[in-house]
């Protein structure tokens, strides 16, 4: 758990919370008292890494004000604003080339790219270019073409998910290593979209 907090990745705890609640879901443990001191121990945390000085809110706030500045056009170059144009890339990439797909050197010139997206920047568009796409999905889909990439995608998350799923819920043997194999999917899925 501290290494979860204290890595100051935001996707890292986003997933850790959607595990525990995933976990209760698919828990066969229907009891009340599961429930309730579960709820207890995710309330316990928010509110013990929320105050003032924590990681947490220090994180909560800078992606608050990042936000903001995006979204007024203050600047675009903070961390947040950066991954935002880079998805903007990412869109724009895929557009070009639905068939085949486009390597991550052969993006368009950013004069190209600010004439349908105007936020895009400098460091955004050189980010992209250099570091690869932020959001893992949107980078299969532009290097693959949408055909390709879409089957991809549906491979390695959403199949997988749908198979883990029903293995959790309907099947009548042993449910354990399907309900470790859902986690482990759902951890990379929303790693996927918060990782560059």
């Amino acid at each position: 758990m501290n290494k979860i907090i204290f890595s100051q990745t935001r996707t890292s705890w986003v997933s850790f919370t959607c595990v525990i609640i995933l976990f209760l879901i698919i828990s066969k443990n229907k009891k009340f008292y599961l429930y309730f001191y579960s709820l207890i121990v995710i309330l316990f945390f928010t509110y013990n890494f929320s105050s003032d000085d924590s990681i947490i809110n220090s994180e909560i706030v800078q992606t608050y004000d990042s936000f903001v500045n995006y979204s007024n056009r203050s600047s675009q170059d903070t961390s947040l604003g950066i991954r935002f144009n880079m998805v903007l890339i990412d869109i724009y990439t895929i557009t070009q080339n639905l068939a085949w797909g486009t390597a991550k050197e052969d993006i368009q010139n950013l004069s190209v790219i600010n004439e349908i997206f105007p936020s895009v920047t400098h460091e955004s568009h050189h980010c992209r270019k250099y570091s690869g796409s932020h959001v893992e999905i949107l980078a299969v889909l532009a290097r693959q073409g949408l055909v390709l990439g879409s089957f991809t995608v549906f491979s390695i998350f959403l199949f997988p998910t749908f198979i883990f799923i029903r293995g959790s819920f309907f099947e009548n043997h042993s449910t354990c290593h399907y309900k470790t194999a859902l986690i482990a999917v759902v951890c990379l899925l929303i790693s996927s979209l918060g990782i560059q």
